[in-house]
């Protein structure tokens, strides 16, 4: 792709690779003078097929949907050559954002920091000491690392959104910086951010009304920013596709990926058939009129310890149960799952318990003692849509 942009004279060239199932999406910018280049790519191979249960494979029409959706967008503008893949400078910006995270550490930081996990492994840390810790490198700012063997690559996609809307935005509340997020050999998986020196709502001898406040500020600011995620986003706001985390949910995760909130509808219909009395059993009419607005920004995860206080402001430091659901989960993670402190900012924000969430009680019951419920497929097609 250097050399294609070199001999075209183009500043900016983007493209794919692909063997027909896995599928990775390059931009590439020349530098001024174009003695070099910098280039953004999707985190991880988009694959085309996905498997189901019983371990059966199929396609995956929601990432048929998002690479058709990709290209038609880089056809779709005059400026790219369509056999080139040419892209126009207002997309660099948003492949960058959207697409991945930065990529700023290098192949022997990334060793690094693997063998220190390995360290902390043969030193008897706990679990919790090897999911979060910091760790200092060569001509690196001070880091915080995240761990885990799952799906924390699309957190590192969400908090990544979230910095970039953030991060000049005087009146929002500060999200520490991703510096890259990758996976080893083994199948462990790093998020690498900036290390913030600061103390959690709970340890910085606040008020609790004052820690309310602080809280229920930065969850509104998160709230108020669905206009800027693209209306076909629905569950997690990451490029990978990966399940919603929330409480409503077996070990705060479904079994699989929603791709609009009438399959998750039919999902919730389907585990209420098991509930009883009868009257509990919803129709996915029912279930629907309970979902209140199709779409949110949720953060169901509202604790002292997920903010930190310095002064900087309030900063959100926890990006695994942050995603877009129908209105009612945010409701149902302020009332329903037994945290008080999520309750009082809740109230805070104007939010009260109320009987759709309450419905969903046993519901969640369900889900929690009978396991995995298999998701519906889809019957309506879910298709991406550039930003305007």
């Amino acid at each position: 792709m250097y050399a294609c942009a070199k001999q075209l004279g183009r500043k900016i060239i983007r493209g794919t690779v692909t063997d027909g199932h896995n599928w990775i999406f390059l931009v590439l910018k020349m530098n001024p003078n174009d003695d070099g280049a910098v280039y953004a790519q999707s985190l991880r191979r988009t694959r085309l097929m996905t498997v189901v249960p019983p371990g059966d494979e199929e396609i995956s029409r929601t990432m048929s949907d998002v690479i058709a959706g990709i290209i038609t967008y880089w056809l779709s503008v005059p400026e790219v050559n369509p056999l080139t893949h040419l892209a126009h400078p207002t997309f660099v910006d948003q492949a960058m954002s959207d697409l991945s995270v930065p990529h700023e550490l290098n192949t022997d930081e990334h060793k690094a920091i693997v063998t220190h996990l390995k360290s902390l492994e043969e030193s008897d840390c706990g679990e919790e000491g090897m999911r979060c810790f910091p760790l200092s490198l060569p001509g690196r700012p001070p880091l915080f690392i995240k761990h885990s063997y799952y799906d924390i690559l699309a957190e590192a996609n969400t908090q990544n959104f979230f910095y970039l809307l953030a991060k000049d935005d005087a009146s929002a509340p500060r999200i520490p910086r991703v510096l890259d997020a990758f996976s080893s050999d083994e199948g462990d998986c790093f998020v690498v951010m900036e290390k913030i020196d600061a103390q959690t709502l709970g340890d910085c001898g606040i008020p609790e009304a004052e820690a309310v406040d602080l809280a229920a500020f930065a969850v509104k600011w998160l709230q108020d920013q669905l206009s800027s995620v693209p209306d076909t986003v629905f569950g997690r706001i990451s490029f990978e596709e990966a399940p919603v985390w929330h409480q409503f949910f077996k070990d705060h995760q479904p079994p699989g990926v929603f791709a609009n909130p009438k399959q998750l509808a039919e999902y919730v219909s389907e585990a209420s058939q098991r509930c009883r009395p009868k009257e509990r059993r919803l129709s996915i009419n029912q279930v629907l009129a309970l979902f209140g607005d199709d779409r949110q920004i949720y953060h169901c995860d509202i604790k002292k310890e997920n903010f930190l206080l310095n002064s900087k402001g309030v900063w959100i430091i926890d990006f695994q149960h942050i995603g877009v659901l129908p209105q009612v989960f945010q409701t149902y993670a302020f009332f329903n799952i037994g945290e008080p402190f999520a309750a009082k900012v809740g109230r805070k924000l104007g939010y009260r318990p109320s009987r759709t969430a309450n419905a969903m009680v046993p519901i969640s019951g369900v889900l929690r003692q009978c396991g995995v419920i298999p998701i519906p497929k889809l019957t309506s097609r879910h298709t991406l849509q550039g930003k305007s």
